[in-house]
């Protein structure tokens, strides 16, 4: 009842609230849930690393079950973690051994025990810790003290100590690090006392009265209280994070996954399933063994098979070897169902992942040696498929985040020589197939490409330094490919800074609904007031910057993570499209990281109204909302005269002047026209116009249309008009 491994209250703060003026968004679910501890679990084996053990973690510590109990405190300075381990060895009565047998183990998400003929040894997960306790279930035929012996692991040093009531202190440097001791033992009515605990530097021993044991309704709970002390570099770090969303129509979750820095040696993946808008979520995947660490994460999905895909870097300290992995969830998770993972080949390196919105198949690519590796991942019989190699000595890639349809996904090499490539990997059933590729616009030393589109619509985003400016750049470069051919668009300056200056890119996300937009983030860091800053922008259609909003900023002189970004599409009735970013932020006042999520929203009064009077009862409307730098934007009207030719007044101003003196009766002039464009009508009297809303420069104001046609019947002049449509460009 009393048996407690907590945390301080220093780590537990690295993953709460920031202060005031930090970010002011709320923590994402994934903030929150990273306080909650990860179900025990175990996973399959490595074929490199080996066995994962029965594991839980919590927010600034982890615990293992399958070799006796281990339980670790983070410590992201430390070369390892300050360890505390007991393995039960002993039970006794008045000096006499009982009989112990084979441990049996089992567990549930929050409980693990192991069954002796004599004993259950009892761990429970709790948020702030893991509750450890003994029960005896049958009164001993034997009198006299009741002991429980357990044999010490720890890398930690404590005084020897005879039985007494009261606590040991586990001490790191000279610091306390771990209580153990201070235990209780109460029976099934609540009568209780308390319990002396000894120490010989080996073996932790926990002594029961004899009264107590003889007295005592049964079953009999021995109960310890352990806790863990504030010591020097206890706080987590966060290393990176990703984020999905689910681009089902209807669906608000979204899956993120972090890498928690435990100690200076061990890096630990965890992700979680929330809402796109930073909901509360629940635990969907771990990776927290001390056998291996994490080392990179990214995420897709695949829609056809209702599936998530993360792939990682595992690194292996004990054979110094890396291998990129895969792992395959379903998007209706299930606590039960953890998913399968995939093993690619040793020597497979920083993994990216390119999904698909409406097939089977995922894209993995990785670095290795002087090539990188793609492979397909088949979600729906959730396997490997053969690898084909981009040659050359690439340092750096990327991935589109999904493809749709018969379309490639685009894959994005960096060269040693500083030179960028796109390539097209198209995909069959089994084997990527790579279709054509050509060279970016992006100079030598271009650093951290990244990539995104769709459908042969394409946008690179890189770093540069100009020499002659004296600055360094985010660049973005729209391209187009069509078969063989590619066509390259204007590279663009999204951000600047002086040489003097940091400048980090970040990520780059494709709005598939307007086809005509990208999501950019990076981060810039001053070398003199020592703020850093992260920014996200959307791009138009030709590259070019329509707005931007600042993440975050801070003083602090530890360095969040460079935020990332992906486009939400399961648009339902009446919404508009948004991006999910996020980032962590470090704070002082905590003293630690904590994890934000922002939705980085279309402009909400952008919109397309009618107003004025008509003297037809035409109906207009438009595609998509006036977003600045849609190339598809398009008007439409409807109850026109079939197959004939429609005409459209576009002005920058209202008018409302009547035309009954030119022989429109009833008509009215509701725009004072700059130009009049044509658009055929169809069959049913429906006309479609497209009007490009220009991102270079960019163009954010308002129009006013209105629709003319010829209609002999209806007036002396033989014209009718529309009402007029009030179109506002943001």
């Amino acid at each position: 009842m009393r048996t407690l491994i907590t945390v301080t209250a220093a780590t537990l703060a690295a993953l709460s609230a920031a202060r005031s003026q930090e970010p002011s968004p709320a923590p994402t679910s994934a903030a929150s849930v990273l306080r909650s501890p990860t179900p025990i679990h175990t996973q399959v084996d490595d074929p490199i690393g080996g066995a994962y053990g029965v594991w839980t973690a919590g927010p600034s510590w982890k615990a293992s079950f399958h070799d006796g109990f281990r339980f670790y405190a983070y410590a992201a300075e430390l070369a390892e973690h300050p360890r505390l381990g007991w393995n039960t060895e002993s039970l006794s009565v008045g000096g006499q051994d009982l009989p112990l047998g084979e441990g049996r183990a089992s567990w549930t998400a929050d409980r693990h025990v192991t069954e002796y003929a004599a004993l259950r040894e009892v761990y429970e997960v709790r948020a702030d810790g893991v509750e450890q306790r003994f029960v005896l279930d049958l009164r001993p035929a034997l009198a006299g003290d009741l002991v429980v012996t357990g044999r010490v692991d720890t890398n930690l040093r404590a005084e020897a100590q005879a039985p007494r009531v009261g606590a040991l202190e586990f001490r790191l440097r000279g610091e306390d690090c771990i209580r153990y001791g201070e235990a209780l033992a109460f029976d099934a009515i609540g009568r209780s006392t308390p319990v002396a605990t000894s120490f010989d530097g080996e073996r932790i021993a926990l002594h029961v009265p004899a009264a107590f044991v003889a007295e005592a309704v049964y079953p009999l709970t021995i109960d310890p209280l352990t806790s863990v002390h504030t010591f020097a570099g206890s706080n987590a770090k966060i290393l990176a994070m990703t984020w999905t969303g689910s681009t089902l129509v209807g669906s608000t979750t979204a899956i993120t996954g972090f890498i928690v820095q435990t100690s200076a040696s061990d890096q630990d993946l965890v992700a979680y399933t929330c809402t796109e808008a930073g909901g509360t979520g629940h635990n969907a995947f771990q990776d927290v063994t001390n056998s291996w660490s994490t080392r990179t994460i990214d995420s897709t999905e695949v829609v056809a098979t209702n599936r998530w895909v993360f792939a990682f870097e595992r690194f292996f300290a004990s054979s110094s070897t890396i291998a990129a992995r895969v792992q395959v969830l379903d998007i209706a998770y299930q606590p039960a169902n953890s998913g399968t993972t995939l093993f690619a080949a040793s020597g497979s390196i920083a993994p990216r992942i390119g999904g698909r919105r409406d097939g089977t198949v995922a894209l993995l690519v990785y670095g290795g040696g002087l090539s990188v590796g793609l492979q397909t991942v088949d979600c729906a019989s959730v396997a490997l498929a053969g690898t084909i190699n981009i040659t050359g000595i690439i340092d750096r890639w990327s991935v589109s985040r999904a493809a749709s349809g018969t379309s490639a996904w685009c894959v994005l090499t960096g060269y040693a020589n500083g030179s960028t490539s796109a390539h097209l990997i198209a995909s069959t059933a089994t084997t990527p197939i790579h279709v054509v590729s050509g060279n970016l616009g992006a100079p030598n030393s271009a650093g951290l490409p990244q990539v995104d589109g769709d459908n042969g619509r394409f946008l690179a985003t890189w770093t540069d330094l100009s020499t002659a400016a004296q600055l360094r750049r985010v660049r973005a470069q729209r391209f187009d490919v069509s078969g063989t051919t590619f066509t390259l668009g204007t590279v663009r300056t999204v951000s600047s800074v002086s040489l003097l200056n940091g400048l980090t890119n970040g990520e780059v996300a494709y709005d598939f609904t307007t086809q005509s937009h990208w999501a950019v983030t990076w981060t810039t860091s001053s070398s003199t007031s020592l703020t850093r800053t992260a920014r996200v922008a959307r791009l138009g259609y030709q590259g070019g910057a329509v707005e931007s909003q600042e993440l975050y900023s801070t003083t602090q002189t530890v360095d969040g993570i460079d935020p990332f970004v992906c486009f939400n599409g399961n648009l339902l009735v009446g919404t508009r499209p948004s991006f999910s970013c996020g980032y962590t932020a470090y704070t002082q006042a905590i003293a630690g990281y904590n994890a934000f999520h922002r939705t980085f929203q279309y402009a909400p009064d952008a919109q397309a109204t009618t107003y004025g009077s008509s003297c037809s009862n035409a109906v207009l409307g438009d595609g998509h909302p006036p977003f600045a730098g849609s190339q598809f934007y398009n008007i439409n009207a409807s109850v026109l005269p079939a197959n004939s030719i429609a005409y459209v007044s576009v002005g920058v101003g209202p008018t409302n002047l009547p035309l009954d003196v030119i022989g429109m009766t009833g008509c009215v002039m509701l725009t004072d026209p700059i130009l009049t464009l044509s658009a055929p009508t169809n069959a049913s009297g429906v006309a479609l116009l497209y009007i490009p809303l220009n991102d270079v420069p960019a163009f954010i104001g308002d129009l006013y249309l209105q629709w003319l046609w010829i209609d002999p019947s209806a007036n002396a002049l033989g014209l009718v008009n529309s009402r007029g449509m009030h179109v506002q460009v943001r």
